[in-house]
């Protein structure tokens, strides 16, 4: 089906920028690891992007999101270590099949006063663990801004 004489014919800038939408695809669609290397996305992929792109393994993504995640979260400690006054808002909640979810969100004026907002923290756990994992995450966040 792949025509094989394509195979690493695709430039090392196209490749790289496939790169970054699988993994963006991956962080905001909430999508496996592995979603990328199933038949049907393969083929997709192929047929969009060309036989010559090698999708990443699911430990190249797994990789590749760590270092992001330290990345984001040296930019966000930047970012708040100019904050003065921040309001911080959590929230639990459930969806249908009774999975419960926490969150944590900041909020701020920039200098400018437009209102800014991140999302800190987004986990879901079980009901035991709710109040030992709500407080400790609230203290992981608050440690940050320390």
């Amino acid at each position: 089906m792949f025509n094989e004489a394509l195979i690493n014919s695709l430039p090392i800038n196209k490749s790289k920028s496939v790169d970054k939408a699988i993994l963006a695809a991956v962080v905001k669609d909430g999508r496996s690891f592995g979603d990328f290397n199933r038949l049907g996305i393969r083929q997709l992929i192929a047929t969009v992007v060309g036989t010559g792109y090698r999708i990443p393994s699911r430990f190249q993504i797994r990789r590749k999101l760590k270092y992001l995640y330290q990345v984001e979260r040296q930019k966000l400690k930047d970012l708040l270590e100019n904050v003065n006054y921040i309001s911080l808002a959590s929230g639990i909640w459930s969806n249908k099949s009774g999975d419960l979810y926490f969150g944590l969100t900041d909020h701020f004026l920039d200098d400018n006063f437009r209102t800014k907002h991140n999302v800190l923290i987004f986990k879901k756990f079980s009901g035991t663990q709710c109040k030992s994992l709500c407080i400790k995450n609230s203290q992981r966040i608050i440690e940050i801004k320390d």
